[in-house]
């Protein structure tokens, strides 16, 4: 079996963690399968890159000791590795990528800002640190393992700084990068969020880059699924700050990912399935604390139950023209100049309920209405969106709104 693993910064950001995630690595290794691992950076880090540069131009005192925090940071990781000249190798690593990053910074100060190209050099540091230092425990526990920055692995992209896209030979390049060191039995740790424009510049992806490079290798290297490692039991039925029945969810289609995505999803960006779709990859999201779950499963088809989550959007915004009603997010027009329009408005709460569309189902329309009405919930509009159904509630009873409706539609399912 061939899996890319990606895992995130809350799942390798202390030694305890970092040897964690190593030994899953290892132990599929050890049964054969083949494993190409991609990292974020530390949990934290790449913010405090991103506070640091702000810093740098005005206070470059303060934005030494946060370069101090990190740098300490990864150095105390280092501890659990054993092998004393391996851990002193890593170390000269460590204080070397931080002092190229302080030479940076301090050629900032009193710049009048931080243009974008050098922001994604600086926020590049995170992920050049944690994966060599992932490699290395690999190596640690007697695996061959090599850790590669997001260029060295063929991700090559356009120069849009801070959101850039990979150029439309990627698949290819990252074939011609990444297939020989797997076929010489090394494990290949690749730099997730970053790569390198056509003009040799450093990129970043955006939101959800780390899972997008994974997603990138994965459907590059045709892999039988792609696994990307958090700190929960994959994705839930409903948050469970909010909804107290709230559970994992098994399996999702990938339509409904990408809705559940729309709708506010936490542990999942809809640019990471784009790659996959159209070679139905399966996705695992699983916890890194909890190995031995199965995580969500997210697939090309879905089987029942039809209902898969429910999300809830708070200060939300119903606009009504000529009885169409629409959701708009943050709302870009104001109240002054929808009066004048005579367009009516309303500030509402959002109950999103994924994967079914209940004017398919009118049976299960009528009863969560009479249920939210017996529990004194205005219902002030119904519309659906793709595969989901979306209520309009008065501010206030959301979380409320969000619980019968768990209860009712996805229950003990």
């Amino acid at each position: 079996m061939k899996i890319v693993m990606k895992f995130g910064g809350s799942s390798i950001d202390d030694s305890r963690k970092m040897l964690k995630a190593a030994k899953i690595v290892a132990d599929k290794v050890k049964s054969n399968d083949s494993v190409i691992v991609v990292v974020s950076a530390l949990a934290g880090v790449t913010d405090n890159l991103i506070s640091a540069a702000q810093l740098s131009i005005k206070d470059m005192d303060s934005a030494r000791k946060i370069i101090d925090n990190i740098m300490l940071k990864h150095l105390n990781i280092l501890n659990g590795i054993s092998n004393q000249a391996l851990k002193r190798l890593l170390e000269d690593k460590v204080r070397l990528s931080i002092h190229e990053l302080n030479n940076i910074l301090i050629g900032l100060v009193n710049m009048a800002n931080v243009s974008m190209d050098i922001l994604d050099n600086i926020i590049s540091f995170g992920e050049r640190l944690s994966a060599p230092i992932f490699s290395n425990y690999l190596v640690e526990l007697g695996i061959s393992s090599k850790a590669l920055n997001g260029w060295e692995a063929g991700i090559i992209t356009d120069e849009n700084y801070g959101n850039a896209h990979p150029i439309p030979s990627v698949n290819k390049l990252i074939r011609e990068k990444v297939e020989p060191i797997i076929s010489s039995g090394i494990v290949p740790v690749i730099t997730g969020f970053i790569g390198l424009s056509t003009n040799g510049k450093i990129t970043t992806l955006g939101r959800g880059g780390s899972d997008y490079t994974a997603s990138l290798v994965a459907s590059s290297l045709m892999v039988d699924e792609l696994w990307l490692w958090t700190d929960v039991d994959g994705l839930m039925t409903a948050d469970p700050k909010i909804v107290l029945k709230a559970k994992p969810i098994k399996y999702l289609s990938y339509d409904e990912a990408i809705e559940l995505c729309f709708f506010g999803a936490k542990k999942l960006h809809y640019r990471t399935l784009e790659p996959v779709i159209d070679l139905g990859i399966p996705i695992r999201i699983k916890n890194i604390l909890n190995p031995d779950s199965e995580g969500t499963l997210i697939v090309k088809s879905k089987s029942s139950p039809p209902a898969r989550a429910i999300c809830v959007l708070k200060g939300s915004t119903v606009i009504t023209i000529r009885n169409i009603v629409f959701h708009h997010k943050p709302l870009s027009i104001t109240a002054s100049t929808l009066n004048e329009k005579n367009i009516k408005y309303e500030d509402t709460s959002m109950i999103a309920v994924v994967g079914i569309n209940f004017l398919q189902y009118p049976e299960i329309l009528q009863k969560v209405t009479k249920l939210l009405k017996s529990q004194e919930v205005d219902i002030q509009a119904i519309f659906s969106l793709g595969n989901s159904t979306v209520l309009a509630v008065s501010n206030g009873f959301e979380e409320r709104a969000a619980n019968l409706v768990h209860d009712i539609i996805i229950g003990d399912n």
